[in-house]
């Protein structure tokens, strides 16, 4: 799920400014949202993975966010590639979950 939203991520101009690596922990903390749903604060981006990225939960949780947002939005544009590519059994038919 979360190389489904980076891949899509890359259509974003606005997040092609962003370190490479706050698109990737914005695409886990996604991934992860999507996953457990709504939970309380800290349960989603928990210590270790701040230590590991180097991003707290209040750093990435709205850039999240817009993510999940333009990601709806791809799925009901004319931007089909990714969507087609995710919904192939050999990526496990991730864009699915999304619907």
């Amino acid at each position: 799920m979360a190389q489904y939203f980076a891949d899509t991520a890359l259509l974003d101009c606005s997040l092609v400014k962003e370190k490479p690596s706050r698109v990737a922990a914005c695409c886990i903390y996604a991934a992860q949202k999507i996953f457990k749903g709504p939970s309380p604060k800290g349960v989603l981006w928990n210590t270790m993975l701040a230590k590991h990225s180097s991003y707290r939960e209040s750093d990435i949780s709205q850039m999240s966010q817009d993510l999940l947002i333009f990601v709806s939005k791809v799925e009901k544009s004319a931007f089909q590639t990714m969507k087609k590519k995710y919904t192939s059994s050999r990526y496990g038919e991730i864009a699915k979950l999304m619907a």
